[in-house]
């Protein structure tokens, strides 16, 4: 059996890897993370976090930027961030919510694909939210 997932993120660890990427190792996974840093709250982006406006595009588009060569993107603290369904577009990407940030999940179903879940990823390898 599994353990419960919060159990399984937080054992989750960080840690330096060669060629250009991160090691996320556990005890259940080992995850290669690309080099590359998207943090949401830059002006590429624009993730207010003022938990009001909806951030799901500018967090959308790191996860796009990142998902291309792998990488992390940042959910820096403080923050809540109003999101409606996110999707991992390429394989060795983060998702990092720092302690202190909150993703709000929009129950505006008008904002929400059909079929569609708060994170979702098809076809990927690689993938880490922490």
């Amino acid at each position: 059996p599994f353990p419960p997932m919060a159990t399984f993120v937080r054992k989750l660890l960080l840690l330096p890897a060669l060629c250009r990427a991160k090691v996320l190792q556990e005890r259940y996974v080992s995850v290669l993370i690309g080099d590359a840093v998207c943090t949401v709250t830059d002006a590429k982006y624009g993730a207010t976090g003022n938990g009001h406006v909806d951030d799901t595009r500018a967090i959308q588009a790191a996860l796009d930027d990142c998902g291309r060569d792998g990488g992390r993107v940042v959910i820096p603290a403080p923050g809540r961030y109003l999101i409606a369904a996110l999707h991992f577009s390429g394989s060795h990407t983060e998702l990092h919510i720092e302690t202190g940030a909150t993703l709000l999940v929009s129950d505006d179903i008008s904002k929400w694909p059909a079929d569609s879940h708060v994170v979702s990823a098809q076809g990927l390898s690689h993938l880490a939210i922490t």
